[in-house]
């Protein structure tokens, strides 16, 4: 579970993969079976888990890295800072413009 502070820094919202507890999760996107902003910024919206997390990583990053709009668009902050985290992948240079790539 991770805890984020509202824009406005008076209210901690609970995310998990498949909840949240701001407002527009609990009264709209749930019924409708959608993520709101705090899933899919922690999250990332298209981590599909019956694949195995491992090929996943390596079509997403392989064979130029991910540039980081798109790392966090489809990964989420939190699941990339925890990829760095534990040496899966790091930032580096490629092509000029700073990417994240896959560590093997």
């Amino acid at each position: 579970m991770v805890e984020i502070i509202s824009s406005n820094k008076k209210t901690i919202y609970y995310v998990k993969e498949d909840s949240c507890t701001c407002l527009d999760f609990v009264h709209r996107k749930q019924r409708q079976g959608l993520k709101c902003k705090h899933i899919i910024k922690c999250f990332g919206e298209n981590i599909n888990k019956t694949l195995n997390e491992i090929d996943l990583l390596s079509k997403l990053f392989k064979p130029n890295g991910l540039d980081f709009d798109t790392a966090y668009i489809k990964i989420g902050e939190y699941k990339l800072k925890q990829l760095i985290k534990f040496g899966v992948i790091c930032k580096s240079p490629i092509k000029g413009e700073y990417r994240f790539i896959l560590l093997e």
